[in-house]
């Protein structure tokens, strides 16, 4: 359904070339201000943060900050986090294995 509804009929099959995709996006986003009223209308950008949007939404901005899940520097370290944990995994399984072997044998010798 994703196939059909997104790729073939909304980006009409141009995510294959990235300047195809860039001016279909910008298509899709006329096509859209067309359609849509412009008081009922956001046209957003996540770096803008939360004022436009809690604006248009009227409602009032959180004292959080706005998350950025995208930040290069987090996902370098959230990416050597879980390295670390999987390379601490490996190893703990290789010492269990170890151990079991090395009582077997104890235990057989």
């Amino acid at each position: 359904m994703s196939e059909k509804l997104i790729w073939s009929r909304s980006l009409r099959g141009t995510m294959v070339d990235p300047e195809r995709a860039i001016v279909r996006y910008n298509d899709h986003i006329e096509e859209i201000k067309k359609e849509v009223p412009s008081d009922r209308l956001l046209i957003y950008s996540a770096d803008q943060g939360w004022e436009p949007l809690c604006r248009f939404l009227d409602v009032p901005i959180p004292e959080t900050d706005f998350p950025n899940v995208n930040d290069r520097e987090e996902l370098r370290k959230t990416y050597s986090k879980v390295t670390m944990v999987a390379y601490f995994l490996v190893a703990a399984n290789v010492l269990f294995v170890a151990g079991l072997i090395y009582a077997g044998i104890k235990l057989l010798g």
